[in-house]
């Protein structure tokens, strides 16, 4: 199962089910704060064993995906185990060899973190 949040035009946040063929996407009837907590709705009625009811199929290119999570309820922790080799293959591109260090990558993201497509 592949559960996103996305909005159609003009629409407000939902979450749906992607379907194998990775075009079909059937929104899900959730009771929720769907702006902040995305998928995490979709993925609490499941653990208390709750089902998921879809609505009518929509295609994906119907509309804009979102966050699965826009507002997560804890800080994330992220390790870059593969990090120094994407530091190498970013020096190579000759951009900035300076970026260069035989460090494991750890970086903690708040929940009030802002990124650059935000």
């Amino acid at each position: 199962m592949r559960l996103v949040t996305f909005k159609q035009r003009g629409g407000t946040p939902q979450v749906g089910e992607l379907g194998a063929d990775g075009s079909t996407l059937w929104p899900l009837q959730l009771d929720g704060a769907l702006a902040t907590d995305g998928v995490l709705l979709a993925l609490d009625a499941l653990q208390h064993g709750r089902p998921l009811v879809r609505e009518s199929a929509i295609t994906l290119a119907a509309v804009e995906l979102l966050a699965p999570i826009p507002r997560p309820r804890r800080n994330i922790f992220c390790v870059g185990k593969n990090y120094h080799e994407h530091v190498k293959e970013f020096a190579r591109s000759g951009y900035d060899s300076s970026a260069v260090s035989a460090r494991t990558y750890r970086q903690a993201h708040g929940v009030n973190a802002v990124g650059l497509l935000d």
